[in-house]
Formats: C-alpha cells, structure tokens, sequence
C-alpha cells in the first residue's frame, strides 16, 4: 500500500535474475541461489527453512499444493526435486538428461513441467514419475528453451529464435512468432496476452 519497507533478511545471495517467487496460500518466500532454497516468512522475514540438497539453481523454484520443484544439481547430477513447502524436507528426485541453460519449473494441472535438455517433459505432482514427453526442439543452437510458462491449457516456451505455444494436453503446436528474443528471459502470461523482452523491438 505505502511502499515502506516492512523487514530484510540476508540471504545466501542471488546472483541470477528470477531466483525468488512467494506463495500466497501460506504467505512464504522461497529465495533460490547457488547454494540452495532458503524459506521466508512473507510477514515478517522469519526463515522457515534452509535446504543445501539442491544445488545450483537454474531459475526460481515453482510452488503447487504444498510441494516446492526446483531444478538443479543433486550430488552433482541435474535432477528435479520436490520438497516440502512446510519444512523442505523432500519428497522425491528424478535425475534429468541435463540441466536447462534457464527454463524453470511449472507447476500445471497435468503436472510439472520441465525442459529436459530441447524436450518439455511432464512429471507427476506427487511421484515425480515421468508420465510423458510434451515437445520436443531442432538441435539448432537458437531453439534451446529459454523460459517457460503457462495458462489456459498452454505451455508458451521462449528460444533465441522466438516463442511458441504447445497445447498442454496434446502436445500439439498452437502458435509460433518467430522474433529475436532476448538472453535475459522472462515471460509474463496475462490475460489473453504474452509478454516478453525482445532484442529488437523494430
């Protein structure tokens, strides 16, 4: 309302963009870094707790049902990982091919959706159990899957190239808009509109 800072607490550091996201249900902040996942009360910036399982984290965790999925290193392997929103004790692990360069985690009603290398994967919310392959991308350097995001049964994925949206249930191609999209990803789904940064606006 006022603008006035509430609390600060230090954190292990965030070196990398979108490494924060809050969840309105339990009004916690999960803070991600290099080091691992540190819990925050939204409130009053009380930690909740810290977690150094995972490790090196490609983007800002996502948040479903009480469960955390973050994308990162395990004992050095990429893996997926869920955790436990109330104390980060976890839940289960799947060893990925390799890790994203940037696309997080997203938690959707089929289920967590994750960039497995060039191909979109579909994990199961409570067993992390593979159930299918969404989509997968060209081997060229500009289709790499940037961000991802989704709604209204859509997952939008960002590239160098551009951005493209995959109907979540069939895996089926709805759009591309082929644009030079900028390193610095990010996507913000709105209403009816998608939203990202672009190199050249022209």
């Amino acid at each position: 309302h006022t603008g006035d800072r509430i609390w600060t607490e230090r954190t292990n550091g965030i070196d990398a963009p979108e490494l924060l996201v809050a969840d309105e249900a339990t009004g916690t902040v999960l803070v991600a870094s290099e080091s691992g996942i540190e819990a925050f009360s939204a409130a009053d910036g009380e930690k909740h707790w810290e977690i150094d399982t995972v490790r090196q984290l490609v983007r800002a965790p996502a948040v479903s049902d009480g469960r955390v999925f973050a994308v990162g290193q395990v004992d050095e392997a990429p893996s997926l990982v869920a955790l436990s929103l109330a104390d980060g004790s976890e839940r289960w692990r799947r060893e990925l091919t390799s890790t994203p360069e940037s696309a997080a985690p997203v938690a959707t009603q089929e289920g967590v959706v994750v960039a497995d290398g060039r191909t979109l994967v579909i994990h199961d919310e409570a067993t992390g159990d593979r159930l299918r392959e969404l989509h997968s991308f060209d081997e060229s350097d500009d289709a790499i899957p940037q961000t991802v995001a989704a709604a209204d049964g859509a997952v939008f994925v960002t590239t160098a190239s551009g951005v493209v949206a995959v109907d979540l249930e069939t895996g089926a191609e709805r759009w591309r808009r082929d644009v030079p999209v900028s390193y610095v990803a990010g996507i913000c789904v709105g209403t009816e509109t998608v939203v990202l940064p672009v190199d050249d606006p022209d």
